[in-house]
């Protein structure tokens, strides 16, 4: 039987959300507009075990930091035509769509602590340290045009193209 009562593990997580968009009508049938979006999120954690427990037992204490940096941003251009003459009517939006996604992180792990401390500088063992640096992006170009005749009948078409980074 253990009595865990110095081991710790606490964790922060900061995060960071947010878009923007804006149009503009060049005449009454043609407009552009630009949206952005962002995601960002920082994490740290700590884990500490006590000499005699889990993996501090054998050690003289054991302690773990994790550091994760990530972020996602999505950038999205249309231009919009959209006209009727007569019984006639076209509207058509052509696009470009880009994403991209990193992470960056590190972690340490070390062992053999002074007496009644907890944090990672106070180990005079390193037992492993890591990190992680990665990033992929996607792009897409789009086009859709939609004819009608008196607003009844439809003919439409669309097309897309995708590319990734992987």
């Amino acid at each position: 039987v253990a009595i865990m009562n110095g081991n710790t593990r606490t964790g922060t997580i900061y995060g960071l959300l947010g878009s923007a968009g804006a149009k503009y009508r060049f005449t009454d049938f043609l407009s552009f507009e630009t949206k952005i979006s962002l995601d960002l999120n920082y994490a740290r954690s700590n884990l500490f075990f006590e000499p005699g427990f889990a993996d501090g037992r054998n050690t003289n204490g054991w302690v773990l930091v994790n550091n994760s940096l990530w972020n996602n941003w999505v950038s999205t251009n249309i231009l919009r035509f959209n006209r009727r003459w007569g019984h006639h009517g076209i509207s058509t939006f052509v696009g470009y769509e880009a994403q991209e996604t990193r992470n960056i992180g590190n972690a340490s792990e070390a062992s053999n602590l002074l007496p009644n401390l907890n944090r990672l500088e106070d180990a005079s063992k390193p037992e492993s340290v890591s990190s992680v640096a990665s990033a992929n992006s996607l792009t897409g170009i789009f086009l859709n045009n939609s004819y009608d005749y008196q607003q009844k009948y439809y003919l439409t078409a669309s097309i897309r193209r995708d590319a990734s980074s992987r």
